[in-house]
């Protein structure tokens, strides 16, 4: 397990980039890492992997001190790539593997395994600068995994990628949580995280908002009701309604949240009051309407 606790980093300047965040990722899951820009999140991975020095706090794997064998078992998938542009893919993935601690053999055939695992296998003989950036970054993505990490921690690693490979990389975050390793992945993409992770953190201004399970965050957070009316409408005194706030309402489609003290029941008696509905569900927040809920309330 990773155990983040009160970690501060504080720049030259004096400003806090991470300010008391505390958090965990069990081994065998995948977290997700989720705030604005400039929240503080590649930071916090910076700090995390030791390639910032904490300035306060501590940060643990499996209650011991990180030193250099528990990093070497480590992988970071940085925003920024830092390969070789002129060395062959398969030559420097048989490198990294061999800083991991792997075997010259045992780096090949994990590098040939990878690559045929995320579709790189038909230019392992060329040289990085040569593929596309989609291509250089599933490249990269083999280096965080050929290694079997025992945490791997990756910085906006969909952002490049097409339909099919957000697809497939998720699948083989999975896989490697399956498989026992602790997964923190930062993204602004909130729906591919929410099918993805089994927790979240969500941090703005280096501090910590919220974290826990995604789907015992959005049991506990208000309920979203969905109505479409048959024909237009005027649904407006639903907003008065206790426990009720209108998210959007053009006079047929009407988004609400429905807090605590709110009754599903009594609000589509309500909305039937005014007119035919044609429509209607409710169901806990996405995670991109929790992250936006939870980000203004603590604003």
């Amino acid at each position: 397990m990773l155990d983040v606790a009160g970690l501060i980093y504080r720049y030259p300047n004096g400003a806090a980039g991470v300010d008391g965040l505390s958090f965990s990722v069990p081994a065998g899951s995948v977290c997700g890492l989720v705030g604005r820009n400039g929240a503080g999140k590649t930071t916090t991975m910076r700090t995390v992997l030791g390639l910032l020095p904490a300035t306060e706090g501590s940060v643990y794997w499996d209650r011991r001190p990180i030193g250099l064998p528990e990093r070497q078992g480590f992988s970071y998938f940085p925003a920024q790539r830092g390969m070789f542009p002129r060395m062959s893919v398969i030559d420097q993935l048989v490198f990294i593997g061999r800083i991991h601690g792997m075997t010259a053999t045992a780096a090949t055939d994990s590098t040939a395994r990878w690559l045929e695992r995320l579709g790189a296998a038909a230019f392992a003989d060329r040289q990085l600068q040569t593929l596309s950036e989609g291509e250089q970054q599933r490249v990269q993505l083999a280096a965080c995994f050929l290694h079997q990490p025992s945490l791997t921690v990756l910085d906006e690693p969909f952002t490049l990628l097409d339909v099919d490979g957000v697809a497939l990389l998720g699948e083989v975050l999975r896989e490697l949580a399956a498989a026992g390793t602790a997964v923190l992945v930062s993204s602004h993409q909130l729906d591919v995280l929410e099918e993805l992770c089994d927790g979240v953190v969500i941090v703005d201004k280096g501090r910590l908002v919220v974290a826990g399970r995604v789907g015992e965050l959005r049991a506990a957070a208000r309920q979203v009701m969905r109505l479409r009316f048959a024909v237009p409408a005027a649904p407006g005194r639903l907003g008065h309604m206790e426990g009720v706030t209108v998210m959007a309402d053009d006079g047929q489609r009407v988004v609400l949240y429905l807090g605590p003290d709110a009754e599903a029941a009594d609000v589509v008696s309500a909305a039937a009051a005014a007119g035919p509905i044609a429509e209607c569900s409710w169901s806990p927040p996405r995670l991109r309407e929790l992250y936006r809920d939870v980000l203004a309330a603590s604003a």
